[in-house]
Parts: structure tokens; sequence; C-alpha cells
């Protein structure tokens, strides 16, 4: 399956605003739950604004750990920051997603920092199935301001956009990794269309389906199919 990532601009390093020219390295290895490298993840090391009346320039840069797990940045300036990770095409969940403590580190000079081993924990793959079986999603592509349909995984004080991936002509697939043993709603906002889930699942609350969700560590996949009936 393929992922579009809300962060991601291309496959290379994206270097913003304000960076430095002759800060530290900033190295560090991902690692599953097994203690296993990961490979070929995307890591994004962001400044932490530090407390007014303090001014931080913005420093934001993307790198890929390489087959032994291990990523390193350059040229990074001093300050605190905080690291996110992405695996294309896996169950491993972003810490800043979902981790109360999101792993950081601090550079105080232009000495290299070892980040050390930051553990990715696997979480269950959440997958919508839109099933449109009129194609009004692809009739009304030219109305996107009039037409919309999302879905959003919320869970206590947290809340995430389902990514669209590749799906069939008529359909669309939606995804998002979360967490295991957490209470979850999916929420499906719709405007224009008449939606409904096909398992009846699902209830609606303000003008917006609402189904509860919790998921084991023996799940098998199931995706959640809502279905488009028509245009309101």
């Amino acid at each position: 399956m393929r992922f579009k990532f809300l962060f991601l601009m291309t496959a290379a390093a994206v270097w913003l605003c304000g960076q430095a020219t002759d800060g530290a390295a900033v190295s560090g290895l991902l690692a599953d739950s097994g203690k296993k490298a990961i490979p070929g993840a995307w890591v994004v090391l962001s400044v932490i604004p530090a407390a007014p009346p303090a001014i931080t320039k913005p420093f934001h840069s993307i790198t890929q750990s390489g087959a032994n797990g291990r990523f390193q940045f350059d040229n990074v300036p001093v300050g605190d920051f905080r690291i996110c990770v992405q695996s294309p095409g896996s169950k491993l969940l972003n810490p800043c997603d979902w981790q109360d403590q999101v792993p950081t580190v601090r550079v105080t000079g232009k000495a290299a920092v070892n980040a050390g081993t930051i553990e990715i924990a696997e979480g269950y793959l959440l997958e919508v199935d839109v099933r449109d079986a009129q194609g009004l999603i692809a009739q009304n592509r030219r109305r996107q301001q009039q037409a919309h349909l999302s879905f959003v995984v919320r869970a206590s004080r947290r809340m995430h956009v389902l990514v669209q991936s590749q799906g069939k002509a008529a359909d669309s697939q939606f995804s998002f990794v979360v967490p295991f043993e957490t209470d979850l709603e999916l929420v499906t906002q719709a405007s224009l269309y008449d939606v409904a889930d096909e398992e009846s699942k699902s209830e609606a609350r303000d003008n917006v389906l609402v189904r509860r969700l919790r998921f084991a560590k023996n799940d098998g996949p199931k995706p959640v199919k809502i279905s488009v009936n028509g245009t309101k």
C-alpha cells in the first residue's frame, strides 16, 4: 500500500529558513519493540519554540534511516528539537502522533549529539473503504468546495486525519495507523454526500457519523465500509 504523508513534500530532505551552516550533527537509531532496526523510515527534526519573549528561528529537516536503522542530521543549530518518525508501508506508530512524551534532543554547541535508540511501537492499520457505486465522488471533483468527504480518528485530546491511498476507479480507501487497546472514535464528515456505515455501527452526531473502535493486538484487518448513497 502506498501512503501519502502530510509533512513530506518530496523524497529528499527539506530545509526551511533559518538553517545553520556550521551546527552540530545529530544522529540516532530507529528500532521496533523487538529491537530490530527500522530501515527506510522518514525522520523529521523540528525545533521546539522557546518560551516567550525568546525568539526561536525556524528549523525543520527530514532525512531517512539507513539499512542499519541509523539516521543523521547535519548542521543543526543550538536548541531543543523533537523527533518524529513515519515508516512507509508499515504498521509502525509515529511517536509524535500518539506518545505523550515525544522523543527530543538538545543541541548546545557544535559537538555531535547522539539521540540514542528511538523505539517505535507497532499499531493497527485502520482502513476505511468508501463504496461509491454511482461514481458521485468522481462526478463532483470539480465542486470540491461543495462536495466534501473526509475521515478523522480521535482519542482523548488527540485527533488525526486519515490519509487517502490509491483506490479503485469508483472507490477510495483511507488509512491511518492507530494504537492498540485505546478507545477511538472514527468520524465521517460529509458535505453534499449522503453517506452510511454499511454495518450500521456509527451513530449520527452533529451532522457527522461517529463509530467507536478499539483494537487488540490479535485483531486481523477489517476495513470500515462507508457507502455513498447519493447527494443531498
